[in-house]
């Protein structure tokens, strides 16, 4: 069964079943609840269900993100981590869910949003969320000339949202992602964030030298006023917002 569907089961034993789209009844009064608020009080319900393993317990919460798309459910997996002492089974079965949710061709809106916002850019989950999600595998696969077996669509989603990750903890990554051509872009787009997302981090030399070795059309989007800014030695678009002059 997949995730979605474990959490149907579970909200049916809690007395909670679908009536139409975007909303459930509680069998128990009748009332109806819409999404988002089924999604903010049943993520803790799943996290504090004593009666299942931690892992169990986030196919559960991925379950309800699945069948709602609450983006405080993400929320409610990086505080139960954080604030539970980092127990390893629950972070693993994290990790685990992120990553075969990033490794489909499309991924949801609020998957992104919550990727950037309850986990790179918090300074108690950035680190470890980018290892598992990216780096490690990066650094494996690359340290035995395999870097080409490397998840396609994971390495570009994480890229993607990996602005705000410090500078230190993803360079050799981004440069190890460089040395595959087909995730030039990728690496184009993620330096783009770096230097524009409100959290966003890079050396702009080591981030120039890593944009002019990679092999895109001159008229690659943004990579022209990217070039110019890192030139200039600027790190951040907040530094000198006129600095960054956009292509007509």
């Amino acid at each position: 069964m997949s995730d979605a569907s474990d959490a149907l089961v579970w909200l049916a034993a809690e007395g909670i079943t679908r009536a139409g789209p975007g909303t459930w009844r509680c069998d128990y009064d009748g009332s109806e609840i819409p999404d988002p608020n089924l999604s903010f009080d049943a993520a803790d319900w799943a996290m504090e269900d004593e009666e299942r393993s931690p892992a169990e317990r986030v196919r559960l919460t991925l379950g309800l993100f699945d069948l709602t798309g609450g983006i405080w459910i993400h929320e409610v997996l990086s505080r139960h981590l954080v604030t539970g002492g980092w127990d390893p089974e629950l972070a693993e079965a994290i990790w685990t869910g992120y990553r075969a949710r990033l490794g489909m061709p499309e991924v949801s809106r609020d998957l992104m949003i919550s990727l950037v916002v309850n986990w790179f850019e918090d300074v108690r989950t950035s680190e470890a969320a980018f290892r598992a999600l990216l780096g490690d595998d990066v650094r494996r696969l690359h340290g035995i000339g395999r870097l080409r077996e490397l998840p396609h669509w994971r390495a570009v989603h994480v890229l993607a949202a990996s602005g705000p990750v410090c500078w230190d903890h993803k360079r050799d990554v981004y440069q190890a992602c460089a040395s595959v051509p087909e995730l030039h872009a990728a690496v184009l787009y993620a330096l783009v964030r770096c230097y524009h997302d409100v959290y966003g981090h890079l050396v702009p030399a080591e981030a120039l030298e890593l944009l002019d070795g990679l092999d895109l059309p001159r008229d690659a989007k943004d990579r022209g006023p990217l070039r110019a800014v890192l030139a200039a030695g600027n790190a951040h678009h907040r530094d000198d917002p006129g600095l960054w002059r956009p292509e007509s």
